[in-house]
């Protein structure tokens, strides 16, 4: 990700995310090796892509490399970080941004009905609201707040606590 706040608004919360979410330090990469794992970064031998094909159920944006690194980490296969920083020469405006958000929510409910559920919190999260039955009651909450919420992430001072609310929005 460009190392300077972008000047226009509408590219902040993409760069936010970018910067605080996405590209962890290494040390924390290697402590959660599949969890951090992303495609636009890595290499391997094409014997394992020909073993472990990428899902091609995952049509929609988002997933298919956690989905991935999941189930060739289930095979026994280390994935190992290395310091090997990526230019990111390309920021979506928040709009994008939030469309591939909602697609990569998709995919992980869709991942979680499966029983395919990836390694995150909010996955985590979701799952326990599922068991004990609060999802109707909490996504009732949600709506009310939706337009606050939505108003945040497209303003010119996102808040990343508003991105994470969305996306358990998005799941319920």
């Amino acid at each position: 990700y460009p190392s300077v706040r972008p000047e226009d608004a509408k590219f902040l919360l993409h760069w936010l995310y970018g910067h605080k979410k996405e590209n962890p330090a290494l040390e924390y990469r290697r402590k959660h090796p599949v969890s951090t794992f992303h495609t636009v970064n890595f290499a391997c031998k094409r014997s394992l892509c020909i073993l472990q094909p990428f899902d091609e159920q995952l049509s929609r944006y988002g997933h298919e490399d956690s989905l991935w690194a999941r189930q060739i980490s289930e095979r026994g296969i280390p994935i190992i970080h290395i310091q090997n920083p990526v230019t990111h020469l390309g920021l979506h405006n928040h709009r994008q941004f939030l469309r591939n958000t909602a697609a990569s929510v998709k995919n992980s409910v869709l991942l979680i009905k499966k029983g395919l559920s990836l390694p995150s919190l909010l996955n985590s999260w979701y799952i326990r609201m599922e068991r004990i039955r609060l999802t109707a009651s909490l996504y009732y909450i949600y709506r009310l707040l939706e337009r606050r919420i939505v108003r945040n992430l497209l303003g010119s001072n996102p808040n990343l606590y508003c991105l994470t609310v969305f996306k358990m929005g998005l799941m319920l």
